[in-house]
């Protein structure tokens, strides 16, 4: 269930995504794949058709 309102503050948010990324077990970040060398639109787009 989400909790939708108007203004998070950074903590709730950061806390929130850390509960997200460790509940699914996602293999890279954003970071990581940055680090491999892809560019932030190639990121986009594969989040993009992933939607």
């Amino acid at each position: 269930m989400t909790i939708f309102r108007r203004d998070y503050h950074t903590a709730d948010s950061i806390v929130h995504f850390m509960d997200f990324y460790n509940s699914v077990q996602i293999k890279y970040l954003a970071s990581d794949l940055l680090n491999k060398g892809l560019w932030p639109n190639n990121i986009s787009d594969a989040v993009t058709r992933a939607i």
